[in-house]
């Protein structure tokens, strides 16, 4: 029996047969080591060092295109209503990352104090010590298995906010249309499903109550969008504004400091949650608030120039997406393929990667009318953004470094923020594409905007748009995407077969290569 050092109390602790490596001190963030890992912050990494695996490589190809395609899709399809949904469940599933994330830097910092007011034998192995997440406490004492209860609880929180805006809608006078209110219940519904569940798998009741208040400061921007209708209501245009995006972000904080400081025990442990959830306010929800103005901007149909040629801005929002996208999935396969390699190999094959994306695109997908996408700024931007991914990288390694414990006994088996930290980039860098490639956006006159203003009551009231619309029509990107999958996919019959000769394949092969010369001189010309 060794007695408490602590004045306080005079209760004796038994001492367990403890394992002499947990009682190291290098648990303390004085005795961490000085740069953290270098390679991919996955839980197979150990094993990917020592020997690469082909099913952890088809794992990264498979996730990389299938978040790529689900992006690209809501992108395409689903407009920007689609990118306001997609967004919202991306804020709710990497905030969740963040909390947990959270407790284990405060686990990790806080060793030193922890350590200093609890200096028992038993202290330096707390940190080994995996929180449950607070909804499996919950289920545990009323005996529901915490999926079942998280479900329920989720589904009866989105079915009272979805009548909470019925009732506004009907009784309150609201004046929605009916495609605007739809849209809205389902926005409302859908993510406050997703955020409440997300909120129940947190460590701490706080914590899921602070992941609402995010959740709900970012939707600010998607309410604004969808009452900021441009159609007759009621025989008048009307817009609604509930508060400014930037500013709802930037008040929610308040609520946060007040809920922590109530809940507070400990002046560093307070003052540690307080900078991190400050820093997980403008990390998550502030950059994903940036991707939702650029595509608001980029697929906005009422632009200064009322003579540009349309989906223009759609094809640059994804030749700069698959910038990103192609860096990130050539650096997860460089990684993964040369394990020893020095960091500039891996930034590299990076910028090759995400240079060879730009090209390709340009001359297999857009459209000659479209103007040229692969100049010399949109080759340096691809590298930009090669570099920019790179440093976004290494700071969720070094974040991931912090967070897990030392003996990398991990409580997150979820990887969520790895695999999309370069979305949260991809504001950021259509920003700086938009900037390069539309000046003029940002150099206006009074007469621009009049312009912009006709245009968009032509387009609402149906006139002198017929033309614009075939044009749109012709220049759809997925027209373009599934004309040039058919050629690809060319299977000639048996007729066919017969008559081809030699000859003829030489002259098939003389056409379409003077055609893929001809477009590439158009697009360099313009």
């Amino acid at each position: 029996m060794i007695p408490s050092p602590r004045a306080s109390t005079s209760v004796a602790y038994h001492v367990p047969n403890v394992n002499e490596d947990s009682l190291r001190t290098s648990s303390m963030v004085v005795m961490q080591p000085a740069l953290p890992r270098m390679t991919i912050p996955l839980s197979t990494d150990e094993e990917a060092e020592t020997s690469p695996s082909g099913g952890v490589l088809v794992w990264y190809i498979s996730s990389s295109c299938a978040i790529a395609a689900v992006f690209l899709c809501t992108l395409v399809f689903a407009d920007v209503i689609g990118m306001h949904f997609l967004c919202a469940f991306i804020v709710a599933l990497l905030n969740y990352e963040m909390t947990w994330y959270s407790a284990g830097i405060r686990q990790k910092i806080l060793r030193p104090f922890q350590l200093y007011y609890e200096p028992d034998a038993l202290a330096a192995s707390r940190e080994n010590i995996i929180p449950l997440p607070n909804i499996s406490v919950w289920a545990s004492t009323i005996r529901i298995p915490s999926p079942i209860l998280a479900a329920i609880i989720a589904l009866l929180t989105s079915v009272l906010c979805g009548g909470s805006l019925s009732i506004i809608q009907h009784d309150g006078g609201l004046g929605l249309d009916l495609n605007t209110f739809l849209i809205m219940l389902s926005y409302i519904t859908s993510t406050c499903f997703v955020s409440v569940i997300a909120a129940l798998y947190t460590p701490t009741a706080m914590d899921g109550v602070i992941l609402l208040f995010q959740q709900a400061a970012f939707s600010i921007q998607t309410l604004n969008s969808l009452l900021d209708f441009r159609a007759p209501v009621n025989g008048k245009v009307r817009s609604i504004k509930l508060i400014d995006a930037g500013f709802a972000l930037s008040i929610t904080f308040v609520p946060i400091v007040i809920l922590r400081i109530v809940r507070s025990r400990e002046v560093a442990r307070t003052g540690v949650t307080l900078m991190l959830d400050l820093f997980t306010l403008q990390y998550v929800p502030s950059l994903l608030n940036v991707v939702l103005n650029v595509v608001q901007d980029f697929l906005n149909p009422d632009q200064l120039n009322p003579n540009e040629v349309p989906n223009y801005r759609l094809y640059a929002l994804i030749s700069c997406f698959l910038m990103l996208w192609t860096t990130d999935l050539c650096s997860l396969i460089a990684r993964h393929l040369l394990p020893q390699r020095p960091p500039w190999i891996v930034v590299a094959i990076g910028m090759l990667g995400s240079m060879t994306a730009v090209a390709l695109f340009q001359y297999t997908i857009v459209p000659v009318e479209i103007p040229n996408l692969c100049k010399v700024r949109h080759h340096i931007l691809a590298a930009l953004s090669a570099f920019v991914y790179h440093v976004g990288f290494q700071f969720v390694a070094v974040l991931r470094f912090l967070a897990l414990p030392s003996n990398h006994q991990t409580f997150m088996h979820s990887t969520w923020l790895v695999r999309l930290q370069f979305i949260l980039l991809f504001g950021f860098m259509a920003m700086l594409y938009e900037r390069f490639e539309w000046p003029s956006d940002y150099s206006y006159t009074s007469s621009d905007v009049s312009n912009q203003i006709v245009h968009m009551w032509q387009r609402i009231d149906n006139a002198s748009y017929s033309d614009y619309l075939l044009l749109d029509e012709k220049l759809n990107f997925m027209t373009r995407l599934t004309k040039f999958v058919k050629v690809i996919h060319l299977v000639p019959d048996n007729s066919q077969l017969k008559q081809w000769s030699s000859a003829k394949l030489h002259q098939m092969v003389s056409f379409y290569g003077a055609q893929v010369l001809r477009n590439i001189t158009n697009a360099t010309q313009t």
